[in-house]
């Protein structure tokens, strides 16, 4: 999370997105998110995920500090596959 963090802070306009383990529980993501301290939007798969919602987030953020640090947990890529088909 810290690389996608330099990564995403090093330029303007750029995600660091992290992707990690938790096809059914978001428990691992989560608690990373909560240790590194400077993550902007964490994907679980117990959440409902609007696509449109997660880029509309991604917009204001860009915006308002010019990068993002976003993790997403394995279950999400599935429920997000699937909205938007």
């Amino acid at each position: 999370i810290h690389a996608a963090y330099v990564e995403a802070t090093s330029n303007t306009n750029c995600i660091g997105l992290v992707k990690l383990m938790g096809t059914k529980c978001g428990f691992t993501a989560m608690h990373a998110c909560l240790a590194a301290r400077n993550v902007d939007m964490c994907l679980l798969p117990e959440m409902n995920i609007s696509v449109e919602k997660v880029a509309e987030h991604c917009i204001s953020l860009m915006q308002s500090k010019g990068s993002a640090v976003i993790v997403v947990a394995e279950g999400c890529c599935m429920d997000l596959m699937q909205n938007t088909a």
